[in-house]
């Protein structure tokens, strides 16, 4: 499944991201390689081709929440622990980045 906040667009696996991302036409540098919540960042004329193809519209908090999960399961295929994980903060960053968007445009088609 994919899901966006309308800002961000993570998936339940990275292969069901990218290959999402290709199918409406993103280009795979547009990735955005966190440690912790790997994702496209997504607006304007891309977020209504993901509406459209079936992305799942979801809170942010919900997004931070499956992004700590996909950031779990790459854990464990790499044998890395996610015990120190810290959503937390990763909900604060998304929350301001959220209203940086609001206040400076950042929903504007810029791609």
């Amino acid at each position: 499944m994919v899901y966006t906040d309308k800002i961000h667009l993570i998936a339940d696996t990275l292969e069901e991201l990218h290959s999402f991302a290709a199918n409406i036409g993103m280009k795979s540098e547009w990735f955005q390689n966190h440690k912790r919540h790997p994702h496209y960042d997504i607006w304007g004329t891309m977020l209504k081709k993901a509406l459209s193809s079936g992305a799942v519209v979801i809170s942010s908090k919900d997004l931070v929440q499956k992004a700590n999960k996909l950031n779990c399961s790459l854990s464990a295929v790499s044998g890395c622990s996610c015990d120190n994980f810290n959503g937390e903060a990763i909900e604060k960053a998304f929350t301001i980045i959220n209203l940086a968007n609001q206040m400076f445009g950042g929903n504007k088609n810029c791609h």
